[in-house]
């Protein structure tokens, strides 16, 4: 089993990720979303049990590891800029 990586610390690195724009973009109610990562961001000892929940914090770390991933691979290094 993989270990959990907790969401919080992620969404906090992002100022340009929006909660509320995931969920719309998600068909997700934007307050069970907040309640959800309030709940569940910063676990990374439990999965939540609910299937709603679920789904959104399997959404959501795909979609922000996705992003996070992509933009280490286009980041460029100090060494490019010589």
């Amino acid at each position: 089993m993989h270990p959990i990586q907790a969401l919080k610390p992620l969404l906090d690195q992002r100022e340009d990720f929006s909660l509320y724009a995931f969920a719309k973009s998600e068909q997700f109610n934007y307050r069970t979303v907040k309640q959800t990562v309030q709940r569940w961001g910063h676990r990374t000892d439990k999965e939540p049990h609910g299937g709603t929940a679920k789904q959104i914090m399997a959404r959501l770390r795909a979609r922000l590891l996705d992003d996070a991933q992509a933009g280490a691979a286009t980041a460029i290094s100090p060494e490019d800029c010589q």
